[in-house]
């Protein structure tokens, strides 16, 4: 009998220590996980400052704002932002405007000749307009440019 009773007290005096440790275990993750999520940016900061896949996705294109002479941004459908610098007659565009793209073989925008800006005022005939340049920004930048 006296073997029963001391098995008992050891086998309680085990599951109390292991309960102990477990919920110290968890603690420390807890606090650990805690600490992790203080140290690194909130999702709108990441995303405010991450830069956007290197080409623009054609079949994916969203807004677009001319904010310049001769300078648009062109979101894509996830909100990735493009800064195009354009050439010819696409100077005097507005907000307003009718604006597309013409593709040159591929459906993606990289670089520079990969497509045309197509650009009308209403009941116009549409301008072709050549891309000098194209280059992901990020979202504070895109920002930054659109609100100026």
């Amino acid at each position: 009998m006296a073997r029963l009773q001391t098995y008992a007290t050891a086998t309680t005096t085990g599951l109390i220590v292991g309960s102990l440790a477990l919920v110290l275990f968890t603690g420390v993750l807890t606090s650990s996980a805690k600490e992790a999520r203080e140290r690194s940016p909130s999702p709108d900061m990441a995303n405010a400052n991450t830069k956007a896949p290197r080409c623009l996705d054609g079949r994916n294109i969203g807004a677009i704002r001319v904010v310049g002479e001769n300078l648009i941004i062109a979101h894509d459908s996830f909100g990735n932002p493009y800064e195009m610098e354009l050439g010819g007659p696409c100077r005097s565009m507005t907000d307003m405007s009718h604006i597309g793209f013409e593709f040159n073989g591929a459906d993606s925008i990289c670089g520079a000749h990969d497509a045309f800006v197509l650009y009308s005022e209403e009941n116009e005939r549409p301008m072709r307009c050549i891309i000098n340049s194209v280059k992901s920004i990020s979202r504070a930048e895109a920002d930054k440019l659109e609100n100026h």
